[in-house]
């Protein structure tokens, strides 16, 4: 499933039509609610992971900061109830971390920006 919206999702990206992709993004994301994540393989939990990190990026682009600090803090929140490796769990949590700095950043928030990139 993950191949399908990678695909999708790069295509829109590259016509820069983000609208089109938050469609993508709720239908997705839809697809992937139905069910716990901590009850779902690995393999599974990181495509989560994923969506949630693409789907704040796409905010992000869209300057809605709200909206893609939400998407940030809620795959820090999967991440605690992931069975992912520890080194795969260390650099979720450092990119996510960066991307919540930059949010920071752009709103002129330099002391939690510092924060977050620490």
């Amino acid at each position: 499933m993950i191949a399908l919206y990678d695909l999708l999702d790069d295509f829109l990206n590259s016509r820069q039509e983000y609208q089109r992709g938050q469609e993508l993004d709720r239908f997705f994301l839809n697809a992937l609610e139905k069910g716990s994540v901590a009850e779902r393989p690995a393999e599974k939990q990181e495509e989560w992971l994923r969506v949630l990190f693409i789907i704040g990026n796409r905010h992000l682009k869209l300057k809605q900061y709200a909206d893609a600090r939400a998407c940030y803090e809620q795959t820090l929140q999967l991440l605690e109830h992931t069975a992912l490796e520890k080194s795969q769990r260390s650099a979720w949590q450092a990119s996510t971390y960066h991307n919540l700095g930059i949010v920071a950043q752009e709103q002129r928030q330099w002391e939690q920006a510092e924060q977050y990139y620490q």
